[in-house]
Order: structure tokens, then C-alpha cells, then sequence
């Protein structure tokens, strides 16, 4: 899932894994936010769209 600014990337096969990026700030995808907890309701909006 992609937005203007963020990026969420699923990985399906086990086990399983989710990633999460700022496109904004980090470009090059180095900083996987996805255990934020400041990003814990954008993240779950996020993963509504796809799951």
C-alpha cells in the first residue's frame, strides 16, 4: 500500500512480516517504523485498505 507519503509492505509468507516507511523523510526505505507507537493508527488504517 502506497500513500504520497507512506508505505506499507506485506509479507505474506511465514513468517509473516509487515514494514513501514516515511517516503517523505526516508526515501531509501533504512527505518522501518512499523513498531512506532506513534504510527500505530496511520499503520492500522493502512493495513485495513490491503488485509
Amino acid at each position: 500500500m502506497r500513500t504520497d507519503r507512506w508505505k506499507l509492505i506485506h509479507f505474506g509468507e511465514q513468517p509473516e512480516e509487515w514494514t513501514f516507511y516515511d517516503m517523505r523523510k526516508d526515501p531509501d526505505e533504512r527505518v522501518n517504523l512499523i513498531a512506532a507507537p506513534e504510527h500505530a493508527e496511520r499503520i492500522a488504517r493502512l493495513k485495513a485498505r490491503i488485509t
